[in-house]
């Protein structure tokens, strides 16, 4: 099991202070191990992002989930969740 999944598991169980720890460690290791550019990276912020909006630390999220989406853009990947997220996000 990697760390994001993990911390997908403690978020899904309302653990967020054992879940923000490893979304943060398991983002510097994929940007470390892949590159700060990488698909699996916009992954784990978005995952992350999700936890952060869960805590009411909007600011917080935002950044992140626009970090992803410029990821996935650069890509040339745009998802729906580019769409809802920044329409939640950004009221």
């Amino acid at each position: 099991m990697t760390l994001n999944n993990l911390a997908v598991f403690y978020k899904s169980q309302q653990k967020y202070d054992k879940a923000e720890p490893l979304y943060h460690r398991a983002l510097l290791i994929f940007e470390q191990a892949l590159g700060s550019e990488h698909l699996k990276v916009a992954v784990c912020l978005d995952n992350y992002a999700h936890l952060l909006l869960k805590m009411d630390r909007v600011d917080e999220a935002r950044q992140l989930r626009e970090r992803a989406k410029s990821i996935r853009s650069k890509r040339g990947v745009v998802t729906k969740k580019d769409v809802v997220a920044t329409a939640t996000i950004n009221p």
